[in-house]
């Protein structure tokens, strides 16, 4: 029972990383006279090994080789110390010594039992005492070491052995890599081919640890490598082969951003193809074959008669997707295309992913869900209603996605039209209720009117009201249709059209669109001044404060720079006069009113995302006073004068032509704390100027 538990511990737990073991001062265990010695050099040994060494029994044995490799008598002993590796200066007469690991304890990640069981183990692996790198302790280096011995046994030199036992190492397991060699299996080199290859190995080796063959299958391969440095027959790894199959398949599909882009999984998942392509006889995949598909003849395998495809890494098992997407490569976002094996299936490129996935039928009908339709509704006859929502499609019932953006009044009754423009309901004093098809007025106003998916508006049976064909039911046309008389239906989708002074684009309704903000300048007659323009829904508004010189006007902190960068400084009651010789700014436009404001901060609130609204400013706040700025306008909070003439910067007033009561007018202020906020004052206070298009 204890050699079984054995057998299922040792090498699985060689892939828990690297333990480090320390020194002690022992010295040799059977050569009193090795100071007398003149031949004796003092050499440091560092040595790593990917096992545990915390048991108090852990030791490595230096024995001391002739030339020929061959044991001297002279052993020492290092234990276990304080530090994370083997670490000592030992007198020894030749370059070579052998590592002999006694009593590392191997831990598997996969064993049976609470915690998993640690077992002692013991390794032999060579060492190169003039080369400064760390020796490594691997399973693969006590092949390489086994192999040399054999090799310089029949006459090869020490250094010839070893950097040929580990080429045939690599050949016996099909591993093929120009880098493989750049560095030795018997020193630690963390990320290097070598030691990634090695890691494989491991993991081969790994599953006889599962079936209790360990011991059996590795002195096994041991000595028929040792012997003749490759492998006769590969019976014994078809099993394992399956195995590293599905595991890399698994990797694959669930990490292929890090798959593809992190060296260490890439490698071992070259390596790791290389040797199951060679023991299920896959044949050959390189350039000139990528995306060529095959299916397994090997009887022996579970996945005999399964579709592997070759891609830059080599065979993998094949999905769908694959199939009918690797000859395209990366796409674009959201880019569609059909099927190269099945054109009647449509895949699109996820720009997050990075990949190929296939549309279902939701992403057929009504396209598919991307940040930019988040919160978007869709609704398929005779199917379902959705909601966008996190790039997918989520089911809502039928009255969510009808009353989305419903709003029940508190009139008597009048009747509303469900998003499907199937359903409608009747509006009671702020309730809604389904309605029957009898009792419908509009029913009796689109009877009989054409639907006939284009963006063109239809004006009802009462020619009065516009209807608009969506999802081949007509639905009464919202303001921006109206304002632009084109609806936005799926026809038209990504269309990008001017309403008034702003953009639009066509996303299951007229959205506004930052991306194309509607821009112009103006120039003043009276001093040449010329100022940004920028549209507004409606409105057209000054993108900077108007800088129009007059007797009782100033610069901020009295600094003439100020005015070019903020504007002129302007008295209340000289905005809000009505004198035509006193109007302030230039022709054509003219000094907004508090209702215009309103108007500006409700244009504000319906299109500024959530991302980018902060506080109250509704992405007006310039990004230089610490806003998103998202529709160009460019609020600046440029400082304030006070009644006694000083100043302070941390907050600014806009003015308004709106008066209320004797010497009382309205303004707009932007306080500390960056919350748009409307207010009195008197005439005599001051203000800054935005002025509006006429």
């Amino acid at each position: 029972m204890k050699k079984n538990l054995f057998l299922k511990l040792l090498l699985a737990a060689l892939l828990l990383g690297l333990f480090g073991c320390s020194k002690s001062d022992d010295g040799p265990l059977d050569a009193p006279g090795e100071e007398s010695s003149p031949e004796a050099v003092s050499r440091f040994v560092n040595v790593k090994a990917n096992m545990d060494c915390s048991s108090e029994f852990a030791a490595l044995h230096v024995i001391e080789l002739d030339a020929s490799l061959n044991e001297s008598g002279r052993e020492f002993i290092i234990k276990k110390g304080d530090s994370n590796y083997f670490r000592d200066s030992i007198s020894l007469r030749n370059r070579y010594a052998l590592l002999r690991a006694e009593n590392l304890l191997v831990p598997t990640t996969m064993a049976v039992g609470a915690n998993g069981a640690k077992v002692p183990a013991d390794f032999e692996v060579l060492v190169d005492l003039e080369n400064p790198a760390v020796s490594y302790f691997s399973l693969a280096g006590h092949f390489v070491t086994a192999r040399a011995k054999k090799l310089v046994s029949g006459g090869t030199p020490a250094d010839s052995a070893i950097s040929q036992a580990e080429s045939e190492l690599y050949k016996a397991f099909a591993f093929d890599s120009d880098s493989l060699t750049s560095t030795s299996i018997l020193q630690y080199n963390f990320y290097s081919d070598a030691w990634l290859a090695e890691g494989v190995i491991l993991r081969i080796f790994e599953q006889f640890i599962l079936t209790g063959k360990f011991e059996e299958e590795e002195k096994s391969f041991e000595s028929e490598f040792a012997e003749k440095g490759k492998i006769a027959k590969y019976d014994a790894f078809y099993k394992v082969a399956d195995y590293l199959v599905d595991k890399i398949y698994v990797e694959t599909v669930q990490h292929s951003n890090l798959y593809y882009k992190e060296k260490r999984i890439v490698n071992e998942s070259v390596y790791t193809r290389q040797f199951y392509t060679k023991v299920l006889e896959l044949g050959k995949c390189d350039s000139k074959k990528i995306c060529e598909s095959t299916k397994l003849d090997f009887e022996k395998s579970d996945f005999n008669d399964t579709t592997f495809i070759c891609d830059t890494l080599g065979w993998v098992l094949a999905t769908n997707v694959w199939l009918n997407t690797c000859p395209y490569g990366a796409g674009k976002d959201y880019e569609i295309k059909k099927g190269v094996v099945d054109s009647t299936e449509q895949y699109y490129y996820h720009p997050v992913l990075n990949e190929w996935k296939q549309l279902d039928y939701v992403q057929t009908q009504v396209g598919i869900c991307t940040d930019e339709r988040n919160g978007e509704y869709a609704f398929i006859k005779d199917y379902a209603y959705f909601k966008c929502g996190n790039r997918l499609w989520q089911k809502v019932s039928r009255d969510e996605y009808n009353l989305a953006d419903i709003k029940c009044d508190t009139l008597p009754k009048h009747y509303i039209l469900g998003r499907d423009s199937i359903t409608r309901y009747a509006c009671t004093e702020g309730v809604v209720t389904p309605l029957a098809p009898e009792e419908s007025l509009y029913v009796e106003n689109t009877w009989g009117l054409p639907c006939d998916t284009t963006p063109a508006l239809v004006l009802g049976h009462d020619s009065t009201t516009y209807y608009v064909c969506d999802a081949q039911r007509l639905r009464v046309a919202n303001e921006l249709e109206l304002s632009a008389k084109r609806a936005c239906v799926s026809s038209n989708y990504d269309e990008l059209l001017q309403i008034q002074n702003s953009f639009y684009r066509c996303r299951g309704t007229w959205k506004y669109a930052n991306d194309t903000i509607y821009r112009d300048t103006v120039t003043d007659a009276r001093d040449g001044k010329s100022y940004p323009l920028v549209g507004m829904g409606a409105q057209l508004w000054f993108a900077a404060n108007l800088n129009y010189e007059t007797d009782s006007s100033w610069c901020y902190n009295d600094s003439t720079e100020y005015c070019e960068i903020k504007g002129r400084i302007y008295r209340l009651a000289e905005a809000a006069s009505k004198n035509k010789d006193s109007l302030l700014c230039p022709s054509g436009f003219h000094v907004p009113t508090k209702e215009e404001y309103e108007t500006l901060m409700e244009f504000a609130e319906k299109w500024v995302p959530a991302s980018q609204r902060m506080s109250m400013t509704h992405g007006l706040l310039s990004e230089k006073s610490g806003g998103k700025d998202y529709f160009g306008f460019n609020a600046l909070v440029a400082g304030k004068r006070h009644l006694d003439g000083e100043y302070t910067s941390y907050e600014v007033d806009y003015c308004t032509s709106s008066e209320v009561g004797t010497d009382g007018h309205y303004r707009w202020l932007y306080d500390s704390r960056q919350y748009l906020t409307t207010g009195t004052a008197k005439g005599n206070n001051y203000c800054y100027m935005r002025c509006i298009a006429d």
